[in-house]
């Protein structure tokens, strides 16, 4: 998947929120032929791993944009796998999860890439 995918993905979803604006905004910087980190999992076992991290003690929801949204968003996709992925971008972390046929978007979020200090 490349940056270009995954800004048709954002633009072809039709949603007008802050999490796919601004990882719209991010990505028009970007080389579009850049790859994009990819992968397909269960959908069960993604949306457990997200209850976890987003219910821990001490998360502050205002530190990811779109994150008010994932569960729910992912509580309403009623397939048996899941895709996500995502880059990062001037450290910010702009993932998303999808249909595995990368014609649906599930979510959205962007966050700081807290992968290096």
């Amino acid at each position: 998947m490349q940056v270009k995918d995954m800004v048709y993905l954002l633009t072809s979803s039709g949603r007008d929120d802050d999490a796919v604006n601004l990882a719209l905004e991010l990505l028009r910087g970007v080389n579009q032929e850049t790859i994009v980190s990819y992968w397909e999992s269960d959908a069960n076992k993604i949306l457990k791993i997200y209850r976890l991290r987003l219910g821990r003690e001490g998360f502050d929801p205002k530190s990811i944009v779109g994150s008010e949204r994932i569960l729910s968003d992912m509580s309403n996709f009623h397939e048996e796998k899941i895709a996500g992925g995502g880059l990062t971008i001037s450290g910010r972390a702009v993932g998303f999860f999808c249909s595995v046929d990368k014609e649906f978007l599930v979510s959205c979020f962007v966050g700081i890439d807290r992968r290096f200090p």
